[in-house]
C-alpha cells in the first residue's frame, strides 16, 4: 500500500493528465470542462493546487479566451529570449574587458 504522499502524487498526476484534455474540447464545452476540472482540484485538498484555483477563478474569462484563440505569443517570446541572451553575452564581454 502506498503512502499518503504517493497517493497525493498519483492524484496530482491524474489532475495534470485530465487538464491536458482541455485542448481537445471545442469552444462551447471548454467552460464546462474547466469548471468540472476545478471542482476536482478543489476536492483534491492538495495544497500545491491552491494557487491554480485562485488564478483560474480570478482570470476565468481570459483563460477560456486563451484556449479558444488561435493566436500565440510564441513568436514574440522567442525574439525576447534572443535579446536577453545577446544582452547577457555582451555584459560578460564588457566585464572581461575591464
Amino acid at each position: 500500500m502506498g503512502t499518503a504522499q504517493d497517493i497525493g502524487i498519483g492524484y496530482a498526476y491524474m489532475l495534470k493528465e485530465c487538464f491536458k484534455k482541455v485542448f481537445k474540447h471545442d469552444a462551447l464545452s471548454i467552460h464546462i470542462f474547466l469548471d468540472r476540472w476545478l471542482d476536482l482540484v478543489a476536492s483534491s485538498g492538495l495544497k500545491e493546487f491552491k494557487n491554480i484555483l485562485t488564478t483560474f477563478k480570478e482570470w476565468n474569462d481570459e483563460t477560456i479566451r486563451g484556449f479558444i484563440s488561435q493566436y500565440s505569443n510564441g513568436y514574440i517570446a522567442r525574439h525576447n529570449n534572443k535579446i536577453k541572451v545577446v544582452k547577457k553575452i555582451s555584459f560578460c564581454i564588457k566585464i572581461s574587458i575591464f
